[in-house]
């Protein structure tokens, strides 16, 4: 699971992607091993994996939302 396009994928609402807690959580994601990344994936989309490039995240529409309350 590539954490960086993952995040190039992920739009924000009401919070600033450079706010602290923000570059923390990237932080941590890109601390874990694939195995707990692909248990991140499941708890998010349900299923096992991303999409497998930028364009196929694309066609899909697949995104990842951080939004604040």
């Amino acid at each position: 699971i590539d954490v960086a396009m993952l995040k190039r994928h992920t739009k924000y609402s009401g919070v600033n992607p450079s706010e602290p807690h923000i570059n923390l959580f990237w932080e941590m994601l890109e601390s874990f091993t694939q195995e707990q990344r692909r248990g991140f994936v499941r708890f998010c989309w349900a299923q096992d994996r991303l999409p497998a490039n930028d364009a196929e995240f694309e066609r899909t529409k697949t995104r990842f939302q951080i939004k604040a309350r």
